[in-house]
């Protein structure tokens, strides 16, 4: 088994309280430490909405699932919202059968992630 870490992330604020994360490859049990501490550390400067942009996305495990749950209650803590771009059809599938496709927002493009969040955190 492989246990290279299989994931490029990059970061970019879209508005003082909306942080955007690109990820590429695999999120499972090798890549969510990485990832996590990434995005806590995004979250501890003070963003309340992250977006993670799946589109890059090859594969998601049980464990990044639940990376993604403890990231949304996080953000809920700080009455802020954890929002998903997805395009990917396998990833999509996963979200629905787990049934997050009700816990999180999934937005087809950056555009219409920004428009919704910013017309729920006014």
């Amino acid at each position: 088994m492989d246990t290279n870490l299989d994931i490029k992330m990059n970061g970019k604020p879209l508005t003082p309280a909306i942080h955007l994360i690109q990820i590429e490859g695999e999120i499972d049990i090798y890549t969510v430490p990485t990832l996590k501490h990434f995005a806590l550390g995004i979250i501890d400067e003070g963003y309340s909405f992250l977006v993670l942009n799946l589109d890059g996305v090859k594969f998601i495990d049980s464990t990044g699932l639940g990376m993604m749950i403890g990231l949304s209650k996080r953000l809920i803590e700080r009455s802020g919202k954890l929002s998903l771009i997805c395009n990917n059809f396998q990833i999509k599938k996963l979200l629905y059968i787990t049934g997050l496709d009700e816990v999180f927002h999934v937005f087809s493009n950056e555009e219409e992630a920004l428009k919704a969040l910013d017309s729920v955190k006014q």
